[in-house]
């Protein structure tokens, strides 16, 4: 899956380009490669400060966010209406006012500068230049989710939970249009993510036997299986795209289960580390090193953050001193990575060593915008 040697250029392709290809994504994969990879043989030696609080009085659990191109996370709350700009420059942070209504994520348009709120039922946009919103009514009943926004640009990919496992395309380019592509999921699907293939993967709820593939085109699913586990309702609750081409996950609410590695090239799921008994993890990113991160429920040992390294198949868990469950992590415009919880409280790992990397961290942030887990 690594990008073939005949790209010269390493830098990443435009986010606005209004549709993407393999070619595309081989050249963001490639340049990924050049810059983040840590291991004996790369020059890279971006690492992070053991995280520490950086905000509070949020008021909820933060649940959904997204980088947009203004290096402004979007973030959505669950447990109240609020919304909120966090900006990854700075570390202010205001207030975009009650539009969340119970939001699961959130995701971003390079094409439309829009970030758009999964809430329950309905999607809410908000204008990255303006703040303003714009409420598109779409009421597809239920509880919702997000999966991010289509190779093309023009998409973005919304599934019901608990009521029932619809899953909805939502046109970004015509705001009041959205197909229902009904019943075809395998239980509940949870957070996720687009591919270079244009297929969408998702994490498994509640009645899920593996991680549901979705793929537009032929509007059916495919539950691929995890090796040695025939159940894994609510296992893996959120799944990354990793610049080696390949897609990870960690273990959600059942302990003793492996991280993953997905291969959408094939459709087959590798279980790279056998078994984890660390926190439940809820959400995962990149970081700016290489390293798949992960943060969750405080199950024993503690609040801490899960941390994988493909290049060393090497899993550690950094302790850390928070008390609440975790919802969600992102990585920022400088590569620093912003973690919120459920007591309303942001932390932060700070990028040190990384001075070189800014350049190429602004343009492999784009990427998030379509391949970024939401």
């Amino acid at each position: 899956m690594i990008a073939p040697a005949a790209f010269e250029d390493l830098t990443f392709p435009e986010q606005a380009l209004t549709y993407w290809t393999k070619y595309e994504f081989n050249q963001w994969s490639r340049a990924g490669l050049n810059y983040f990879n840590s291991g004996s043989n790369s020059g890279n030696t971006a690492v992070y400060t053991t995280a520490s609080i950086l905000h509070t009085g949020m008021g909820d659990a933060i649940n959904g966010g997204a980088l947009a191109n203004n290096g402004k996370l979007y973030l959505g709350m669950y447990g109240n209406n609020g919304a909120w700009t966090l900006d990854t420059f700075t570390d202010v942070t205001a207030s975009l006012g009650a539009i969340s209504n119970n939001c699961q994520s959130v995701f971003y348009s390079p094409i439309t500068n829009k970030a758009y709120f999964v809430v329950d039922g309905n999607v809410k946009v908000v204008n990255c230049a303006t703040n303003d919103v714009q409420n598109i009514a779409l009421t597809f009943g239920g509880q919702s989710i997000g999966y991010g926004v289509s190779m093309d640009g023009n998409y973005a990919y919304v599934a019901n939970f608990f009521s029932s496992d619809n899953i909805n395309r939502v046109s970004l380019i015509n705001t009041g249009s959205v197909n229902a592509f009904s019943g075809s999921s395998t239980g509940d699907t949870l957070k996720g993510t687009t591919s270079w293939n244009n297929k969408i993967y998702m994490g498994c709820g509640g009645g899920s036997t593996g991680i549901n593939e979705y793929d537009p085109a032929t509007n059916t699913v495919t539950t691929l299986a995890v090796p040695g586990k025939g159940n894994t309702s609510d296992s893996y609750r959120d799944i990354v795209q990793h610049y080696d081409g390949y897609l990870y996950s960690f273990p959600g609410y059942n302990s003793n289960y492996p991280i993953i590695r997905i291969d959408t090239a094939t459709s087959t799921i590798t279980n790279v580390i056998a078994s984890i008994t660390d926190p439940r993890t809820f959400a995962m990113c990149v970081g700016a090193d290489g390293r798949v991160y992960g943060v969750g429920n405080g199950d024993a040992p503690g609040y801490g953050v899960s941390i994988y390294n493909p290049i060393t198949n090497q899993y550690t868990l950094e302790s850390i001193s928070a008390t609440k469950s975790w919802r969600l992590i992102k990585m920022g415009a400088r590569g620093d990575l912003y973690m919120f919880n459920t007591a309303g409280e942001i932390w932060k790992k700070t990028l040190i060593n990384g001075g070189g990397l800014q350049k190429p961290l602004q343009e492999y942030n784009g990427i998030i915008s379509r391949l970024q887990t939401t």
